[in-house]
């Protein structure tokens, strides 16, 4: 079941890297419409930086999954992080579509709250 866990952490985060890659293609924004995860509500058309974010993430949660499988104390606070930093990305690049991405992420930290560290 821990590996299974970790694995889906690991998707979790591949999945922003994915999404805000999306919109560095022309051709691939032009399908996507009405969805332009490059978009910024409070910075305007951010294609790369959001990429740059979304990678970051993306790092952060791989570590967290493994030090997950590897049992370490400090996976619940650096979920936590990660997930505030999910978080933060998906509002600044806020869209309906974002919404199982804030209850993934609003889950996890909630989980390693209540997680013993040890778990």
């Amino acid at each position: 079941m821990r590996i299974l866990i970790g694995i889906l952490i690991l998707l979790h985060g591949l999945v922003y890297a994915i999404t805000f890659a999306l919109p560095l293609s022309a051709k691939v924004k032009a399908d996507m419409a009405p969805f332009d995860p490059g978009h910024s509500w409070l910075l305007g058309e951010r294609p790369k930086p959001a990429f740059v974010f979304a990678l970051v993430v993306t790092v952060m949660f791989s570590v967290v999954a493994s030090g997950y499988l590897a049992q370490a104390g400090w996976w619940p606070l650096l979920m936590i992080v990660t997930c505030v930093a999910s978080l933060v990305l998906l509002g600044l690049f806020a869209s309906r579509y974002f919404v199982v991405g804030y209850l993934i992420s609003v889950g996890l930290a909630a989980w390693a709250i209540w997680e013993p560290a040890g778990s």
